[in-house]
């Protein structure tokens, strides 16, 4: 037997089990380069000394559609596209991502310009030469510098820095600004600011693609802010057309409050006794105030509203008893009237409670009051929560909400803040939140 000859190897190899090796190899090695390879931002460059950037995201964010809020004057931002464009000329179509900053040594304006797939060593050169007065310095092959400041280039940073880790949204347009350095546009903006917080830094994002659109308005979280602080995410409540929660009121947002939402919004509900001095005081003490389609209201707290029915009843505050001194001298006291009771109504294996067509129930951590039995018993037999609305907003679990105002189109007429959109929405929800990194206020509407 020749043993050779039964050992034979073939001599036409199988070339299509040879290309899906190669093929394979190659594979293995562009995932091994891209899962090694290092994802950077331009605003990961920016240095240390800056106090103020504008990011635009990508092409769609400088493509001059008019913004759909107006919180602040849009044409100091594209007077400097404009100006990039011009040093930039046709290479702005090769962006990617823009940054407009300024630092706290200097008035001078400064670009990071993020390029897709990065420039040759000739097209940098073309470009230094093209650029006038202003420098320019490539810290990453796909990031530029353009600065009249030829020194600036060499304070970049190597490598992302921790001030700003925050702010890698990728929104439309984020902004970072410190309050008492903050450029003139966002002037108006930084003085409101500066009555709700101590805090000097603050991070702003615009994302407004999509049905969704948000504006974020955030900042470094500090330990003692995040104290007694209620989560409204457990709340049940019906379908509204007006929610106001509240758990603590700056100065501004209470004269807010007192003088636009709750007379324009509340006050004219039926039997919506509550809305007096004494519910106004309340407020403080953390409290939720709803309205439904149908005009009744439901207002919901962490305590026991059973407790404070007769002080958010007039007609029960108080009546008039005769007594009699040791002397024997007739007075008249007034004492709070309990004549009225409460009548405990049987739901499956919960109940609540009637008095004087006020109904309310407990669930779980929250007492619930309302001119509607309906409402209650819907509370009552609701599996869900409010939170779980909040997810187009982005707010999940992993933050607490504590003040929330939602506003339907009826309601934004009433209050006339539709000054602040530039075109027609159907839904505001403003958010006052935090999480173990940073508290904010969140606008989002559609």
């Amino acid at each position: 037997m020749n043993f050779l000859h039964s050992l034979k190897i073939k001599q036409k190899p199988n070339w299509s089990i040879v290309y899906i090796i190669a093929l394979a190899v190659v594979l293995l090695l562009l995932m091994f380069w891209f899962s090694v390879k290092p994802e950077f931002l331009a605003h990961d460059f920016l240095p240390d000394q800056t106090t103020f950037y504008y990011q635009w995201t990508d092409k769609q964010a400088w493509s001059g559609q008019p913004s759909p809020v107006t919180i602040f004057d849009n044409q100091e931002p594209t007077n400097q596209l404009n100006k990039l464009q011009g040093l930039l000329g046709e290479m702005m179509a090769n962006t990617a991502e823009i940054i407009w900053f300024q630092t706290s040594d200097s008035d001078s304006d400064h670009y990071l310009v993020r390029l897709i797939g990065g420039l040759s060593k000739q097209e940098v050169e073309y470009l230094a030469t093209s650029i006038g007065d202003y420098t320019l310095s490539q810290p990453n092959r796909q990031i530029l510098l353009i600065s009249p400041e030829p020194e600036l280039g060499q304070t970049l940073p190597e490598m992302p820095i921790a001030k700003f880790e925050l702010a890698r949204k990728q929104a439309d347009v984020n902004l970072y600004f410190e309050l008492d350095q903050a450029p003139e546009f966002l002037q108006k903006l930084a003085g409101y600011l500066e009555t709700v917080t101590t805090n000097p830094q603050i991070f702003l994002s615009l994302d407004l693609a999509g049905r969704q659109m948000m504006v974020d308005l955030y900042q470094p979280v500090q330990v003692d802010e995040t104290a007694d602080q209620i989560s409204w995410s457990k709340v049940k409540i019906p379908d509204h057309r007006v929610a106001l929660a509240i758990n603590d009121l700056s100065a501004t947002a209470d004269e807010l409050i007192q003088n636009f939402i709750l007379p324009n919004l509340f006050t004219e509900l039926p039997n919506f006794y509550a809305v007096d001095d004494l519910t106004r005081q309340k407020l403080s003490q953390k409290v939720m105030l709803v309205t439904t389609e149908d005009d009744d209201w439901l207002l919901v707290s962490q305590q026991d509203w059973q407790e404070s029915i007769f002080e958010l009843i007039p007609e029960f505050l108080v009546t008039e008893v005769s007594k009699r001194l040791s002397d024997g001298t007739l007075y008249t006291e007034l004492v709070k009237n309990k004549d009225a009771q409460a009548e405990i109504l049987p739901l499956g294996e919960t109940n609540y409670w009637k008095i004087d067509g006020l109904y309310g129930a407990q669930a779980e951590d929250f007492y619930y009051l309302s001119n509607s039995e309906a409402v209650i018993k819907q509370i009552i037999t609701k599996s869900s929560y409010i939170g779980d609305s909040w997810t187009d907003c982005l707010l999940t679990g992993q933050s607490t909400v504590t003040d929330w105002l939602s506003l339907d189109r009826d309601a934004l007429d009433k209050v006339h803040i539709n000054s602040l959109f530039a075109k027609d929405i159907k839904q505001l929800d403003v958010f006052a939140y935090y999480n173990h990194v940073t508290r904010g206020w969140r606008m989002c509407f559609e």
